[in-house]
């Protein structure tokens, strides 16, 4: 049997026994020897196939704020929607003009209430990760570079709505889409569950 045949046919018993493992399970600590198992199963899956890898997101560990912060941060949740919402629709002169609104919300957020050194601190670092992607976005010539930029400015986003939330702003979604940048994943936000891409637009 050729050594590629092999190979995927262990692969594929592996993957059997995890599904057979995890329909017993009845503790939490057995569930989560499970799911270690099959993450990395389906890595070994992965590189055998030659699927570019996911990107892994980060833990994002919760910090008490003041709802005056979180309203801060409810402004720039709301400029952020308006480019995702530009970008789905494959308006790109739209996002341009949103995107502007959005640079000026994010110099002027207020952190006057902020009196944790952690969220100060975690702020800091994000206002910084915020700075540099919005630069990249506004420099995008086209909706595709646009479209490329937008990747780490929504995992931006996300670690503002995870880390401090938004307040009375929600809900907040976190939709993925599998397919974008060649497999590579991607994650962006929404305030509703109607599914509208920023990454394919109408094609999809």
């Amino acid at each position: 049997i050729p050594s590629t045949i092999r190979e995927t046919n262990n692969m594929a018993m592996l993957l059997e026994n995890d599904v057979v493992e995890g329909r017993d399970v009845t503790r939490m600590e057995e569930a989560d020897r499970v799911f270690l198992l099959l993450k990395n199963h389906m890595r070994r899956l992965r590189e055998q196939l030659s699927v570019p890898a996911q990107r892994e997101p980060r833990e994002i560990e919760r910090i008490a704020v003041t709802a005056e912060f979180q309203a801060e941060l409810a402004s720039l949740w709301e400029r952020y929607l308006a480019v995702e919402r530009a970008l789905a629709a494959d308006e790109f002169e739209t996002a341009q003009d949103a995107l502007t609104r959005l640079k000026s919300t994010l110099a002027t957020v207020d952190t006057e209430s902020l009196n944790d050194g952690a969220a100060e601190q975690l702020w800091h670092q994000e206002h910084a990760n915020l700075d540099k992607t919005v630069a990249q976005l506004e420099s995008a010539d086209d909706i595709q570079a646009m479209r490329k930029d937008f990747r780490p400015f929504s995992e931006e986003i996300g670690v503002l709505a995870k880390a401090f939330g938004f307040g009375e702003a929600g809900p907040i979604y976190e939709l993925h889409c599998p397919m974008a940048f060649d497999g590579q994943g991607a994650v962006w936000y929404q305030d509703d569950e109607e599914v509208r891409n920023p990454y394919y637009g109408a094609t999809m």
